[in-house]
């Protein structure tokens, strides 16, 4: 692997975590205010063009998909 295939590796798995985190972010936050501004917060940044550039996840799909999970849990 060379040196530019190892950058874009980087930036890839850079990438891949920042949206791992917001996804876990959404998951474990509490079930009061500061939860529900954290959700909040994640659902902006999926559905921002921040996001779309890191991937290419459908952003409705995982918005609703995170809610339902959340509930279930809830």
């Amino acid at each position: 692997m060379d040196l530019q295939e190892r950058i874009d590796q980087g930036y890839k798995d850079l990438a891949n975590a920042i949206v791992l985190q917001a996804i876990l972010d959404y998951k474990e936050s509490p079930k009061n205010a500061i939860g529900d501004m954290r959700r909040l917060r994640v659902e902006r940044f999926i559905q921002s063009k921040y996001f779309t550039e890191l991937c290419d996840l459908n952003q409705d799909w995982l918005i609703d998909t995170l809610r339902s999970e959340y509930e279930k849990i809830a």
